[in-house]
């Protein structure tokens, strides 16, 4: 019994691993945040600092490795679009989709 948890946990492991990885570089395929943050008419300057703040000069491993400790510390950004917090937009969104979801579930298994 003691192997089969220490395996199940070593492939939930894996898969939290390749989940993380497939979200970071799906995130950079979106295109450069620094083009979709700052306005059209901002200056060369002002894009520089930013990608120094964001941390986009570094090369991809070391921005990855950030990117995975800031999750496992809870810290998951700020979104770009509506440029607040990501953990407060999913936990101030997350008692509508548990409204939505237990009553999806629930009709899913009577079906």
């Amino acid at each position: 019994m003691a192997r089969y948890i220490v395996q199940r946990l070593l492939q939930a492991m894996i898969m939290v691993v390749l989940v993380a990885t497939i979200v970071f570089f799906l995130g950079r395929l979106t295109g450069n945040p620094v083009d979709l943050i700052l306005p059209e008419d901002s200056s060369p300057e002002d894009r520089v600092a930013m990608i120094e703040a964001l941390g986009l000069d570094r090369p991809m491993h070391e921005q990855f490795v950030i990117f995975a400790f800031d999750a496992m510390r809870g810290d998951l950004g700020t979104s770009v679009r509506f440029r607040e917090p990501a953990a407060e937009m999913f936990f101030s969104r997350l008692p509508a989709t548990l409204y939505l979801s237990v009553p999806a579930m629930l009709i899913a298994v009577l079906m």
